[in-house]
């Protein structure tokens, strides 16, 4: 099982190299669309990268609703269990 803080590396990696940010501009609290600039095709991008990351399927209605890195952390972890 991966710990949070693991979980937490591997999104912030992710989320470094694609949308080409310094990994300082990621916290559990950083906001993906406002302080990150995502919009929603990166985010289906980020998405895809975290199911194959994880070997999960992330589901759409629930991808909607993910907000935060700690929104991703906690959806991952819980899923994980």
């Amino acid at each position: 099982m991966l710990s949070e803080e693991n979980i937490f590396k591997k999104i912030r990696d992710i989320l470094v190299e694609y949308l080409e940010i310094d990994e300082e501009q990621v916290s559990m609290k950083t906001d993906i669309y406002d302080d990150l600039g995502a919009d929603s095709l990166d985010m289906t991008e980020i998405g895809m990268e975290l199911e194959e990351e994880f070997a999960m399927c992330i589901d759409d209605d629930d991808a909607r609703n993910l907000k935060t890195v700690e929104d991703f952390v906690n959806y991952i972890e819980g899923k994980l269990k």
